[in-house]
């Protein structure tokens, strides 16, 4: 009996070193990089707080396998930070590299190391690799840690930007400005934001001691137009430079311009002048500048009497249009109004010329004809009077009784 509880113990101590042997021997790790270094000889990597560590993975398979992903982590101030690659196969003596990167908390303790863990997970097995990574911090590093801002302004307020800086360096950040500008306005503010130190004691009762926060005040135009705008919001010295965005609603000016007409189409005689009007209406707050051009053909001259309009908030200002030509036919032509470089609208006009102007004629000619008319008609009353006959007078004789 005894025997064959000893048999049982030795065949379940020979499967499990089975299974440990073909799950060790799924994988052959060639090397695993950090930063461009090998850590498979067991060498301690130097890495700096709050940033992107690359890391290579390089292995041959020792046996077919699927359904196989890199998993690597490190836990730090009691956060694990993780990468998972996508699932693919394995086929035997095949070579595999494999890139990544894990980002390391800006905020860790720099007297422990960290262990990074590297596994191959098979469905035949796992491999599994460590590192050592020995954490410090860049010697000046400065961070826009936050930036506020209001999510809508008015045009023509201030508004304030807030901002808090830290220190994530070893070093002290001496002499340090911040810039807060919106470049699709064209309004920047710069103000000094003194020396802030670091701070390498994490169990210090003053957190806030490697951070400085500063207001920023940027005075938006009266005239911005409504829309989203960035704010940008940059922290430098002489050694270190960050950056943020954010994005804000300015609610602004709406212009709003209109161009009416009464009439559009206009018939005169040859170098007769056919006078149109046009109305601006600018029912915008501001007063508005309108540019006005004419777009005529050959033949036909085309002037406005004012080419340049400003016209008050809720106004309207009239400009005469004038077309003269001097043969006949008909004539279409345009005239552009046009605000802030824009083009308000454009009017189509027609002047139809029906012959030629009496006026046009010499005065010399003119006044022949005016006397030729004058001496028909006294020609015809001198005529009439000669024909007239007179009336007789009957005479009455004496008569005697």
């Amino acid at each position: 009996m005894k025997t064959n509880y000893i048999l049982v113990f030795l065949a379940a101590l020979v499967a499990i070193l089975c299974v440990q042997f073909v799950s060790a021997s799924v994988v052959s790790f060639d090397s695993v990089q950090i930063n461009g270094a090998d850590v498979n000889s067991g060498s301690i990597v130097a890495v700096d707080a709050g940033m992107s560590v690359p890391i290579t993975v390089s292995f041959t398979a020792l046996q077919n396998a699927s359904d196989a992903k890199i998993r690597a982590w490190f836990s730090v101030s009691g956060k694990d930070v993780t990468y998972v690659s996508d699932r693919f196969d394995l086929i035997a003596n095949g070579s595999y590299t494999k890139s990544f990167s894990l980002t390391l908390p800006s905020n860790i303790d720099l007297s422990d190391d960290i262990t990074l863990y590297v596994r191959v997970q098979t469905s035949a097995g796992d491999t599994e690799q460590t590192a050592q990574l020995r954490v410090q911090r860049e010697s000046y590093n400065v961070n826009v840690l936050d930036v506020e801002v209001p999510q809508t302004v008015q045009a023509g307020s201030t508004i304030p930007v807030n901002v808090v800086l830290k220190n994530l360096g070893s070093h002290e950040l001496e002499d340090l400005f911040i810039t807060a500008k919106i470049d699709a306005l064209g309004i920047s503010k710069r103000v000094y934001a003194s020396d802030i130190t670091p701070q390498d004691n994490w169990n210090s009762d003053d957190n806030n001691a490697d951070a400085v926060e500063r207001t920023i005040f940027l005075q938006i135009p009266s005239d911005a137009k409504s829309g989203i705008y960035t704010v940008e919001v940059d922290a430098s010295n002489a050694d270190s430079d960050s950056s943020a965005m954010r994005s804000i609603v300015i609610s602004g000016e709406v212009a709003s311009s209109d161009v009416l007409t009464t009439t559009v189409s206009k018939t005169v005689a040859a170098n007769e002048e056919a006078s149109y009007d046009l109305v601006i209406v600018n029912s915008g707050s501001k007063m508005q500048l309108y540019t006005i051009s004419a777009n005529a053909p050959n033949g036909l001259s085309v002037s406005v009497d004012q080419a340049l309009v400003s016209v008050p908030a809720d106004s309207t200002r009239v400009v005469k249009v004038s077309a003269e030509a001097a043969k006949a036919g008909t004539y279409n032509f345009a005239v552009d109004v046009n605000a802030d470089g824009s083009l308000v609208k454009e009017v189509s006009f027609a002047t139809v010329v029906s012959g030629k102007s009496v006026m046009s004629a010499s005065p010399t000619v003119v006044l022949t004809i005016v006397l030729a008319v004058i001496f028909v008609v006294l020609v015809i009353v001198l005529i009439i009077l000669l024909t007239r006959k007179p009336t007789k007078t009957e005479e009455l004789g004496e008569s005697y009784y």
